[in-house]
């Protein structure tokens, strides 16, 4: 007997036990679309390969592809866009398609309310202290350019009286003429502190102010009119053409004597360059400046040289039959 006592066996061990040659395992992490890209898994020569078609695998993946659409429609609309921007930028529009000169149209010269077919009537109230000059030079420059303008004036009850040579000047002397004219300006005469202009009641608010109503009836012109300069002007015309006339009617309207003396120096230095206020011809600047001057009677045998010069050249144009 070999042994004190025999027990019977717990486990079955294997013949031949094979011991783990690391002391524990990890994942893979040098993967990549379910590729093992180590180097145990593929030999050196086989590397390259194998980016190369994982690359392509990713390129083609709709992920991708979707993404690479919505890029290209992006730049595409960025290029339009970049043109768009372009195009504003050249101020290239043309006005008349028959004149080799382009300029930009202006919204609201587009939509000119002036028709063949009907009078477009402008009632403008105005106090008899303040005339508005302005409309009986824009009457003859309408005129020029073609536009038909028809002028009347009545007395409110709020002033006593008006001047004759100012009903005069106001009015025409055919009063069946009307209905054959475009457009027609009826002043009413009356206790106002500012003018106003009323086309629609039913549609719009008085436009109130000298300067405002310069700037609607300069869009009653032809286009490739200069006085509608928001339609035949460049994007810097139109700026520096607004903000001359909000400066103008600020300074002569509403400013002290001191503010008027010193606009007239800056025309004075502004004429001495050119002979208009705008350039080298009269412009719808020159029409609200006379005006504003005439009203306030500036301009005597003391101003300076060059408004003088330039003043009687527009009292000529407006042909008042007077040279102050």
């Amino acid at each position: 007997m070999a042994a004190m006592y025999r027990l019977p066996r717990l486990v079955d061990a294997p013949q031949v036990l094979h011991l783990p040659t690391s002391m524990y395992l990890m994942d893979t992490l040098n993967t990549c679309c379910h590729r093992d890209l180590g180097s145990t898994y593929y030999s050196p020569n086989q590397a390259a390969a194998a980016l190369l078609e994982v690359r392509q695998e990713a390129v083609k993946s709709e992920g991708v592809a979707a993404l690479e659409v919505r890029q290209e429609a992006l730049l595409e609309r960025l290029q339009q866009l970049r043109q768009q921007l372009d195009h504003l930028l050249s101020n290239k529009v043309a006005v008349n398609t028959q004149s080799s000169s382009t300029a930009i149209i202006g919204a609201a010269a587009l939509s000119s309310p002036v028709k063949r077919s009907t009078v477009h009537d402008l009632v403008i109230s105005a106090s008899p202290e303040a005339p508005p000059f302005s409309l009986l030079l824009l009457r003859r420059l309408l005129k020029t350019a073609g536009i038909s303008v028809y002028c009347a004036n009545h007395l409110h009850s709020s002033v006593s009286q008006v001047s004759e040579r100012l009903q005069h000047w106001f009015m025409d002397q055919d009063p069946d003429g009307r209905s054959s004219c475009r457009v027609a300006f009826t002043l009413h005469w009356k206790d106002a502190r500012v003018p106003s202009l009323m086309v629609d009641p039913l549609r719009q608010t008085p436009i109130s102010g000298e300067v405002n109503i310069v700037r609607y009836v300069s869009r009653l012109f032809p286009l490739s009119s200069p006085y509608n300069y928001e339609a035949s002007g460049t994007f810097a015309t139109i700026t520096e053409t607004d903000h001359v006339l909000d400066q103008l009617s600020r300074q002569l309207t509403e400013g002290n004597n001191r503010e008027r003396q010193a606009a007239l120096r800056q025309l004075n230095a502004r004429l001495g360059k050119t002979g208009w206020l705008m350039g080298t011809s009269c412009s719808i600047v020159d029409v609200l400046a006379w005006s504003l001057m005439r009203q306030k009677a500036m301009v005597d045998a003391g101003a300076p040289a060059n408004v003088v010069k330039w003043y009687k050249t527009v009292n000529t144009l407006a042909d008042l039959g007077e040279s102050w």
